[in-house]
């Protein structure tokens, strides 16, 4: 659980700087990286969650 803390953290982590990078010069190459890395945090999260729901249904 650690390990995914860590990885969420760094994450997002990424999606600020690249928000923050974006708010400073709007550009489509820019916009697309952080559509690309909010779409893998919430991808992690919607697995993780699943995985987890799983495991403590059975």
């Amino acid at each position: 659980e650690k390990d995914l803390q860590e990885k969420l953290g760094n994450m997002m982590q990424e999606i600020t700087e690249q928000g923050e990078k974006i708010a400073k010069h709007m550009d489509i190459k820019d916009m697309r990286k952080y559509r690309e890395l909010v779409k893998g945090f919430l991808n992690e999260v919607v697995n993780r969650s699943h995985k987890f729901s799983r495991e403590n249904f059975l």
